[in-house]
């Protein structure tokens, strides 16, 4: 595969290049469970991992939405029935590192302000 111009796909690609083995139904389960702690950003750069592997290892049109997703209010929904094995070690391995960096961050940095809070001179 040539060199994209998205390095979070080559190293991605690259760091998942010696696992070849399809996931199990239970991983592709994990996988869609996991998914659901993923934020906006996470959701954008899986969607873009799926469009930089249909263009770069089915050769495919740069105008055409890959792998038969379900249009939702929301955005797209992927069937992974329709995904390519390879396609979803990708993935698993993104969401993974990126759920970890969440986690991370929410530890390192919580939020400063919450609900109950007020600055002085609130009248509330």
């Amino acid at each position: 595969m040539a060199k994209s111009v998205f390095p979070l796909f080559d190293t991605i690609y690259q760091q998942t290049e010696p696992k070849q083995t399809p996931l199990t139904y239970d991983e592709k389960m994990q996988l869609c469970s996991d998914m659901k702690q993923l934020d906006q950003e996470g959701f954008e750069l899986v969607y873009a991992i799926i469009r930089n592997f249909y263009l770069a290892e089915e050769n495919g049109q740069y105008d055409f939405i890959p792998y038969s997703p379900k249009i939702i209010k929301s955005g797209m929904k992927f069937d992974t029935t329709f995904l390519p094995p390879r396609l979803l070690i990708m993935i698993r391995h993104f969401v993974t590192l990126h759920v970890q960096r969440l986690d991370e961050a929410r530890q390192t940095h919580p939020p400063f302000l919450h609900e109950s809070s007020s600055f002085a001179g609130d009248e509330t």
